[in-house]
């Protein structure tokens, strides 16, 4: 059953007054200013724990403002993904380290480049997040990464777009692919004019929560790592 917005309201409160009742249980309920003060470092750390969920509730109620209440919003579904996001190899995976290992020559190739995409080029239509569908070949995917022109090695500009060098100056996304759609696991980069938006489709591929924390419906919301690289998106 999809929930309205004072329903949405309340259950962020609720979930914002856990926090709050754990600190007033730790705080008065241990009278000894050195069990205090491990209560308090205590809190500290779960606070820095949680900061990723609480960024990404945020982000999500401006989503579900935006839409008008559109979106069916599923705990069991978010918890699941929350779950798979903080036992993923390696626990929080920071961005710019996924980056790095894929791109160990530093060329960054294929959007990845670890410099901040601040401020959005005005022709680029779609953001890290969102899932798509490539208009030609049909497979879905979710971006993970864009640049504002072609960054490619000249033989694979060369292989992919041949006799078309207009293409190379439109922004390019990398994507990640859905693997029922392709047998092998794929990452690819795709130029913008053959993406088309779609939702309420879940992406699998094994490296998805390398880059989000969850997917609401209608996009995955970033991991803090990859947030910093795209503020705007």
């Amino acid at each position: 059953m999809p929930v309205n917005r004072l329903q949405f309201a309340q259950l962020t409160l609720l979930l914002l007054a856990l926090p709050a009742q754990y600190i007033l249980t730790e705080w008065y309920g241990n009278r000894s200013d050195s069990v205090r003060a491990r209560s308090i470092q205590e809190i500290i750390r779960s606070l820095k724990a949680t900061a990723a969920t609480c960024k990404s509730w945020i982000k999500a109620v401006g989503t579900y403002m935006a839409s008008g209440g559109s979106f069916r919003l599923d705990l069991k579904k978010i918890k699941k993904h929350q779950k798979a996001a903080k036992t993923a190899p390696g626990g929080e995976s920071f961005a710019k380290e996924v980056f790095r290992y894929e791109d160990p020559s530093g060329t960054g190739y294929f959007s990845k480049s670890i410099t901040v995409r601040s401020p959005r080029p005005k022709a680029l239509k779609y953001r890290v997040g969102q899932v798509i569908k490539h208009k030609k070949y049909g497979y879905r995917g979710v971006i993970v990464g864009w640049d504002e022109t072609c960054k490619a090695p000249k033989t694979w500009i060369l292989t992919m777009h041949g006799n078309n060098p207009a293409i190379v100056k439109t922004p390019h996304y990398s994507i990640l692919v859905d693997k029922r759609d392709r047998q092998e696991i794929q990452t690819t980069y795709v130029a913008q004019e053959n993406i088309d938006i779609v939702t309420n489709i879940e992406v699998q591929h094994p490296g998805i929560w390398d880059y989000f924390d969850f997917y609401d419906g209608a996009q995955y919301h970033m991991r803090p790592a990859m947030q910093e690289l795209y503020p705007l998106d």
